[in-house]
C-alpha cells in the first residue's frame, strides 16, 4: 500500500510540473525544445523572439521587464575578444557585437546590480534591452514552452521581438534570458529550462560542462532561498 501511494503521490507531481506554466519564459515562433540543454532553438537565422508573463503580486504587468542578449560559441568555448564577431538585429536595431555590447557577465551587470546565477559560459558580449507588455496581448489558454502544454483559466501576456542573425560571424550565436528587477532585487526570473537562443544548439567542451553545472546548481539554490523566504 505505501508503494502504491508513493507511486500516486510521483505520477501526480509529474502531472503537476508538466502543465506548470512559469511566470516568466521565453520561445520562438517556428524554433523546437532541445531536451539536452533545456533550451528553444530558432530553426532559422531570423524568428521572432516572444516573452512571456503570468502576472502575479511581485510581478504585475505594469512593470517594466528586461531581456539579455548575450554571444555565445557554438561549441561552448570562450568568446574571442580579439576578433570582429560580426552584427545582428534585435527589435528593428543593428547591433555590433564588439562595438555595440557591453564585455562582461549577463545578465545584470550592465544594471551595476546583482547578478542572477550564471550559466556558467560567460563572460562574454551582451546588451541588455527593457520592454513592457501590452494589456491587449494576452493569451488564455496560457502555454508552456517547454512542452507545448496548455493551463486553461490561467491568463499570460506576450510580447514579440524581431531577430536577425545572418551577420553574425559562422560559430556564434546569441543567447536569450528574461527577468524581473525591482529596485536592486530581482524578482522573477524565467527558468533555464525556458530560455531561448539562436541555432545550432551549443555543445559544451568538458570544461565548459563542469561551470555549467555549477551555474545550474546556483539556480537551484536560488530558488530554494526565495521559496523559503
Amino acid at each position: 500500500m505505501r508503494k502504491f501511494l508513493l507511486a500516486t503521490a510521483l505520477l501526480l507531481t509529474m502531472a503537476i510540473n508538466a502543465y506548470a506554466v512559469p511566470t516568466l519564459q521565453l520561445g520562438i515562433d517556428g524554433g523546437y525544445y532541445d531536451p539536452i540543454t533545456e533550451t528553444t532553438i530558432a530553426s532559422s537565422p531570423t524568428f521572432d523572439l516572444k516573452a512571456y508573463l503570468v502576472p502575479d503580486a511581485g510581478n504585475p504587468i505594469s512593470d517594466t521587464y528586461w531581456i539579455s542578449v548575450a554571444l555565445l560559441t557554438a561549441n561552448g568555448s570562450k568568446v574571442d575578444t580579439s576578433a570582429s564577431l560580426g552584427s545582428f538585429s534585435f527589435a528593428g536595431t543593428s547591433y555590433d557585437v564588439t562595438a555595440d555590447m557591453s564585455y562582461g557577465t549577463p545578465p545584470l551587470a550592465y544594471l551595476k546590480q546583482d547578478d542572477l546565477p550564471g550559466h556558467g559560459i560567460f563572460p562574454t558580449y551582451f546588451i541588455e534591452k527593457d520592454f513592457q507588455f501590452s494589456g491587449s496581448d494576452f493569451l488564455n489558454p496560457a502555454i508552456n514552452t517547454q512542452d507545448g502544454s496548455t493551463a486553461n483559466g490561467v491568463t499570460q501576456y506576450w510580447k514579440s521581438f524581431a531577430v536577425d542573425v545572418t551577420g553574425l560571424d559562422s560559430g556564434y550565436l546569441l543567447h536569450f534570458d528574461l527577468y524581473n528587477v525591482d529596485g536592486t532585487q530581482v524578482t522573477e526570473f524565467a527558468p533555464f529550462s525556458h530560455d531561448a537562443q539562436s541555432g545550432p544548439p551549443v555543445v559544451p567542451e568538458p570544461a565548459t560542462l563542469l561551470l555549467l553545472g555549477t551555474g545550474f546548481l546556483g539556480l537551484a539554490i536560488y530558488g530554494k532561498r526565495r521559496r523559503n523566504v
